[in-house]
């Protein structure tokens, strides 16, 4: 199937409603988020939590870190006791079902702040935190290192998402609550 066909997740929705279970319900390919953003979101029909925070720039899966240059991966505290990207694919694989990384690389607040060398500066110098710099070579070999990282798993493909500069309106956190309360 292809990527516009696949339910799109979050590793933790996954291993929290139990990988054979939300596949069930699912009942085709998942595109399973690799590496995302800060944000907030309402999942009314998770099992324990309705209002979840997702950690920015942080990876649902367990980075081989000697792949990775001067920008180091900083795994989820998900992936101590399990890695979500290998029981995803090894489900996705009995059911013949695909499986799709979802990586945003470049909105990445976490190594923005820790390390503002690496975000976009606007005509007056200030840093865009919330970002990285494409034209950085450290960025650039970062995002490889990344796409090869998660290619390990045998996704069936990768969606990339954030490779480019953002505008200063894209900003920092998001909230959504995707269904009108």
């Amino acid at each position: 199937s292809s990527v516009a066909e696949t339910f799109f997740a979050f590793a933790t929705d996954l291993v929290d409603e139990g990988v054979e279970a939300a596949l069930d319900r699912i009942g085709g390919g998942v595109t399973v988020a690799g590496v995302y953003h800060a944000s907030r979101d309402v999942f009314p029909h998770h099992p324990s939590r309705r209002v979840q925070y997702l950690d920015g720039g942080v990876h649902y899966f367990r980075p081989e870190t000697g792949l990775y240059g001067e920008i180091k991966p900083v795994a989820a505290d998900i992936t101590r006791e399990l890695d979500p990207f290998t029981l995803v694919r090894e489900a996705t694989t009995a059911r013949g079902t695909s499986f799709t990384a979802w990586l945003v690389y470049l909105h990445n607040d976490r190594v923005g702040f820790a390390r503002p060398e690496y975000a976009p500066r606007n005509v007056y110098g200030d840093p865009y935190r919330t970002d990285l710099c494409p034209a950085n070579p450290a960025v650039r070999e970062y995002a490889v290192a990344l796409t090869r990282d998660v290619a390990r798993y045998g996704c069936d493909a990768v969606l990339a998402e954030s490779l480019h500069h953002h505008p200063l309106g894209h900003g920092n956190h998001h909230e959504r609550c995707l269904f009108e309360l």
